[in-house]
């Protein structure tokens, strides 16, 4: 029998999760009309499938099928830029960006940053109010990540508040599965707007070079890494959207999980690991990035269904992170929890190079939060979650700074009727 969902629904955008189970239970490897794509929401699929080479990440134009031609030809130009980032290469490209890349964010460039990071915690925490109420979202999850990758980047901190709304718009682009007209020339419009703001820095970095990411790039470059103008600006065009989009929802979603199960908070502070086992489980319970896509370069059978060369697959990991087959109990946040291979960061060859830096990101988010409001109640009835399939986070995160004790004894996997998109 023929499944029927709707992951774009309104209900589906604020609680996601009784249909993904209703996806795996019932159809894991599903054939979704409205996204014209496949779903696959069990782990053990999607962990063999994100390594295998037969489904490639070459998928720049696989969500706007429905553009106009006039549409798809003025974005020309973005889909360029798009064409040349690590995120959308295959071997051998994605190997030798890879490989160029990852030297900014070796353990030593992020040691270096976690004490930054730490310093900026403290910073923006320290006109915090402490007898009202307080926006972890607007205060701490969107400005961390966005000073951090404005300092690997060169960017002057001046242009901070650009970053916010070109990130706004790729992650509109991308989100919801279907590129509309309107949601291209935006994204079309930020990536027009970033590789100016960036040529600008790479043009200051070649003629007196800093310990920043481009730095790094250029520095590669010269020393023979094959590595063109193009490319490095597309690149960082990347890392500037993936690295403060997904940690201000993961910061974000942490604080929420943390809010609603203060049993969870009293096991935080006994110290040590228990922090890092924390971000763990809100990167397994409530995943920042709830999908990732791939091209089918070839046909091919998943579990029985054939799948067709230059069919899209979406792996679902909002859902894989919940299957019951993988994870004990997997609707209970348990920042205890052992084993804790979640897929959050993908895998295979196109796991997340920023991970440790998400990683510091939100463990000295949490351990700021936790110093200076010891006693922080959630001080909001309802939440609002951005209207992204691909993303999930929240719009605000009002937090009470007094203390107050608040009734916080719901779950949530019983909060979907309260909520709002």
């Amino acid at each position: 029998m023929a499944v029927e969902v709707n992951l774009l629904s309104r209900e589906a955008l604020a609680d996601p999760y009784p249909l993904y189970n209703q996806l795996r239970e019932e159809d894991p490897v599903h054939w979704d009309s409205r996204l014209n794509a496949w779903l696959l929401t069990r782990y053990a699929e999607v962990a063999a499938l994100l390594r295998d080479r037969r489904f490639s990440s070459r998928r720049v134009v696989a969500n706007r099928a429905d553009l106009p031609p006039e549409v798809q030809d003025a974005i020309k130009p973005l889909d360029r830029s798009l064409s040349l980032g690590i995120l959308f290469q295959d071997p051998p490209d994605h190997t030798r960006l890879r490989t160029l890349a990852s030297k900014a964010f070796s353990p030593r460039v992020i040691e270096n940053l976690r004490l930054y990071v730490e310093e900026l915690v403290e910073e923006l925490l320290a006109d915090a109010p402490q007898d009202g109420c307080m926006d972890v979202v607007e205060k701490l999850a969107y400005p961390l990540p966005a000073m951090v990758i404005a300092k690997m980047l060169g960017i002057p901190k001046r242009d901070i508040p650009l970053l916010k709304q070109w990130s706004d718009d790729l992650a509109l682009f991308f989100a919801r599965g279907r590129a509309t007209a309107e949601s291209a020339w935006k994204a079309a419009r930020a990536v027009s707007a970033m590789t100016e703001c960036l040529a600008k820095v790479l043009e200051e970095k070649r003629s007196g070079p800093g310990l920043d990411f481009i730095s790094q790039l250029i520095a590669a470059e010269e020393a023979g890494g094959v590595l063109n103008d193009e490319e490095l600006l597309a690149n960082c065009i990347g890392v500037l959207f993936a690295g403060h989009e997904t940690t201000t929802n993961l910061i974000g979603n942490l604080v929420l999980a943390l809010l609603l199960h203060p049993d969870q908070v009293e096991k935080l502070r006994e110290g040590g690991s228990i922090m890092a086992s924390a971000v763990e489980e809100s990167l397994r319970y409530e995943s920042p990035v709830q999908l990732m896509s791939r091209l089918c370069s070839e046909d091919l059978e998943v579990d029985g269904r054939a799948m067709k060369r230059g069919e899209r697959v979406l792996f679902i990991l909002g859902a894989v992170n919940r299957d019951p087959a993988h994870f004990p109990d997997p609707d209970r946040f348990d920042v205890c929890r052992t084993d804790n291979r979640h897929l959050a960061f993908g895998a295979g060859g196109h796991f997340c190079l920023g991970a440790p830096l998400a990683r510091a990101e939100a463990r000295a988010a949490i351990s700021g939060l936790l110093r200076r409001f010891p006693q922080m109640g959630l001080a909001q009835q309802t939440l609002s979650w951005r209207p992204h399939m691909a993303f999930r986070g929240l719009t605000s995160l009002q937090i009470d700074t007094v203390g107050s004790k608040r009734d916080t004894s719901h779950r949530h996997q019983s909060r979907a009727a309260s909520l709002r998109v």
